[in-house]
């Protein structure tokens, strides 16, 4: 019985550990993909006033050429 009972509490330890375990790598997912979408938002955010500069440059340019 004392054998039953040692095993019992080494299982429940490596249980215990791997629960542990599995919370702290959900805690760095969730960082991963809020870190993620934080560049994502910004990258979209670059592109949409490269676009709108680069747009206006173009305009400006193609103003000039024509008279």
């Amino acid at each position: 019985i004392a054998r039953i009972e040692t095993r019992q509490s080494v299982i429940l330890d490596l249980l215990e550990r791997s629960q542990a375990s599995l919370g702290e790598y959900h805690g760095r997912l969730t960082n991963m993909e809020r870190d993620a979408h934080t560049i994502k938002t910004k990258l979209w955010l670059v592109a949409l006033v490269s676009g709108a500069v680069f747009s206006t440059i173009w305009e400006l340019i193609k103003r000039r050429l024509s008279f």
